[in-house]
């Protein structure tokens, strides 16, 4: 065994990087991809107030992106919002409150439509792919927003998977 001299100030970061490596391993990531038209697909995630209150209390997308501090309220983050085609746009949930959450994409710019933008949306824990969403290819005209799941209390995935006029709401 070999032992290093670590100051306090270092052996405090360590701890703590060790302490978000650990938790990056039960994070839940749900990574946006899609075509080339309509070049702009933004992620949502409307994220619970609190542990006892299922109201809004934060809106994850692109002009808001979170915390990638898995320390800090919302405990999720947005990585990037692509405008020009393909993505990845993730979302990294570090921490989940016990209220439900709604993750959906709206179709924010370009040329053609949802339905036939070959759009998927993968969730991981950690490393392991727990659920693959194909955009339906049924839209109906004006149609900007692809609700994709619901993530329950109980951090079961509620599939939802339709095209729809509106954004999702909270609660």
């Amino acid at each position: 065994m070999v032992k290093l001299p670590i100051s306090e100030p270092e052996y405090k970061n360590l701890f703590t990087m060790t302490i978000n490596l650990l938790r990056l391993g039960r994070a839940r990531r749900i990574v946006l991809t899609w075509g080339q038209n309509p070049s702009d697909l933004d992620s949502h995630l409307l994220v619970p107030k609190s542990d006892t209150d299922g109201n809004l209390g934060f809106h994850i997308f692109y002009a808001n992106t979170g915390s990638d501090n898995p320390d800090d309220y919302p405990y999720a983050y947005l990585d990037v919002d692509d405008t020009s085609s393909y993505g990845p746009e993730t979302i990294t949930i570090f921490g989940r409150l016990n209220q439900k959450y709604k993750y959906y994409v709206h179709h924010y710019a370009g040329d053609g439509d949802l339905a036939h933008s070959g759009a998927v949306v993968k969730v991981y824990i950690g490393n392991q792919l727990m659920k693959t969403y194909n955009v339906p290819t049924q839209q109906v005209s004006g149609y900007r927003y692809w609700y994709v799941f619901d993530i329950n209390a109980d951090g079961t995935i509620t599939d939802r998977n339709v095209i729809q006029s509106s954004a999702p709401t909270l609660p």
